[in-house]
Parts: structure tokens; sequence; C-alpha cells
């Protein structure tokens, strides 16, 4: 069986420890790579296979897990 990869179109920030770009950037990330997501005050936060984190701002989880259905 053949596995697809899906991708998703994110503008996000990258985390590294408690340092972040400024600006958000234009990401595809590979929805097979998401291990968990949750959310942190305003904003969703994405937690990668390799342990990266990216931070979506302004968004509402609800509305970010519906992209998954």
């Amino acid at each position: 069986m053949e596995k697809r990869m899906e991708f998703l179109a994110l503008y996000v920030i990258e985390l590294h420890g408690k340092h972040e770009k400024a600006e958000p950037e234009l990401r595809f990330v590979n929805r097979n790579h998401i291990m968990q997501v949750w959310q942190e005050n305003k904003d969703v936060i994405i937690e990668l296979s390799d342990y990266g984190k990216l931070k979506i701002q302004n968004e509402n989880i609800h509305i970010f897990m519906d992209r998954f259905v």
C-alpha cells in the first residue's frame, strides 16, 4: 500500500528554545510528521516528529484542527 504525503500550507514562526523568528513565513508541513498540537494563549503550537516546534499566531485550535477532517 502506498503511503500518501499530504502537506499543509501554514504561515508559521519556527521556535528554537526561547528564540523565535520575528516574522511568520510560509511553510509546507507534512501532516504525517505532526506529533502534537496545542493552544498557548492565542497561538497554536505544533510539535513535529523531529522535535521541532512551529507556532501559528492568533489561530484558534478548533479552526486549525478542522483542516484534518
